[in-house]
């Protein structure tokens, strides 16, 4: 009887070593793959926007669009005196049909010196007349190739009455002007 009861405990032991071995390897399989969708899949740019309007005599009304973008979203390159990132930015306001105002271009990030980087901010100023308008950014992450993100806003333009016009508050840490 004991013979056959230890032939029995070989071979439920052999079976549930044959079992955990399966198990062990589904779970290597399943975090290599998982492991691996993390590790190759491509951020998302992430940009935060934002319009002001100041009102500047014998000139009219100035708008401002700020566009915030997150560095954490963003793939950075070996630059010259650091790492910096490279964004495709395209803003086109219309009025009706008419294209009123568009540009085009590649913003670079500040450049940092380390692996640490901060959000940065872009801002585009032009004047416009009051009215109704419809804008349309378009920004994509150059270094990492992404595809392009769009988004599309009303921004309405007020008329200045009297002889004041309360201009919206811009707060800033510190702000650098561009080398343009």
């Amino acid at each position: 009887f004991s013979s056959h009861l230890s032939h029995l405990f070989s071979i439920f032991t052999n079976h549930n070593i044959i079992t955990m071995i399966q198990a062990f390897k589904i779970f290597i399989v399943s975090f290599t793959i998982l492991f691996s969708s993390v590790t190759f899949a491509q951020k998302k740019l992430n940009a935060y926007l934002q319009t002001k309007q100041l009102y500047v005599p014998e000139v009219g009304t100035v708008v401002e669009v700020h566009t915030q973008f997150s560095a954490a979203s963003l793939k950075f390159k070996g630059v010259d005196g650091g790492l910096a990132a490279e964004i495709y930015y395209s803003l086109n306001i219309s009025s009706g049909d008419k294209i009123v105002n568009s540009s085009v271009f590649k913003l670079q990030s500040p450049i940092y010196s380390d692996s640490i980087v901060d959000d940065f901010y872009d801002v585009q100023m032009f004047k416009l007349e009051p009215g109704n308008y419809k804008c349309v950014i378009e920004l994509a992450d150059l270094v990492a190739n992404s595809e392009t993100i769009k988004s599309t806003f009303a921004l309405n333009v007020d008329q200045p009455t009297g002889t004041s016009f309360l201009s919206d508050i811009i707060i800033a840490e510190s702000a650098t002007a561009s080398k343009k």
